[in-house]
């Protein structure tokens, strides 16, 4: 299991034109998924499966090498 790493991926976000009812609550975003990394010689390979409540079927993301 050396190089490998599953990990829980979870986001919140609240958004409104008016600050004052953004915190109403009425217009939320939550985002979940499951990623796994094995890091290899030459950069990491991912694979992300996500989803969200606005659309719960999902989506899947997959890349190779370090984020910059």
């Amino acid at each position: 299991m050396k190089n490998q790493y599953i990990s829980l991926v979870a986001n919140y976000a609240i958004q409104d034109d008016d600050f004052r009812r953004m915190f109403l609550f009425e217009d939320t975003l939550l985002g979940f998924g499951l990623k796994y990394t094995y890091n290899t010689s030459l950069g990491p390979i991912t694979l992300l499966a996500s989803g969200t409540n606005r659309n719960p079927a999902g989506g899947f993301y997959i890349s190779f090498g370090k984020n910059f």
